[in-house]
């Protein structure tokens, strides 16, 4: 139906057709886009990135790293950048849920919102269980990681 409608149109309709049909594709497209993002994104905090992204995030260092033949955490022969996994969970939230799960989730929150401050656009910070959460940090040394982590402590501990 579609054809012979199109065969016997004006040039104005068909262009009208097309414009309707690029909106929709577009519209298709955002929605597409947004449930990607959606699926990615922690939905307890909505702040932060989901077990699965970070899995994607690892699977890929781990990839680059494979591919250049370099040691698992450590692509500096080939980029000059070291790469650190932090993994951590909230101690205490057992406690802290007993005060009611609000003060619970506010906790989550707090430390994804510290982790979200702290880890650069470069790197991959994530909620990846309850409270469990994990980050590829690059730094030059163990340090420098460890210190990096510490102002995301202490970002919590000013949040909390």
């Amino acid at each position: 139906a579609m054809g012979n409608w199109a065969a016997s149109a004006s040039p104005e309709d068909l262009i009208i057709a097309l414009k309707i049909q690029t909106i929709a594709f577009m519209a298709s497209q955002r929605q597409s886009k947004q449930a990607l993002e959606e699926s990615l994104t922690d939905e307890g905090t909505g702040i932060i990135p989901n077990r699965r992204f970070f899995e994607q995030r690892l699977g890929e260092a781990l990839n680059m790293m494979t591919c250049a033949g370099n040691m698992p955490f450590n692509n500096a022969a080939d980029t000059g950048v070291k790469k650190s996994i932090i993994y951590f969970d909230i101690v205490g939230l057992t406690k802290i849920n007993k005060m009611g799960q609000s003060a619970g989730d506010a906790a989550i929150q707090s430390v994804a919102q510290a982790l979200v401050d702290h880890v650069r656009e470069d790197e991959t910070a994530a909620r990846v269980g309850g409270d469990e959460f994990a980050a590829i940090v690059t730094a030059d040394n163990t340090d420098a990681v460890i210190k990096r982590m510490e102002g995301v402590f202490k970002g919590i501990g000013a949040l909390i």
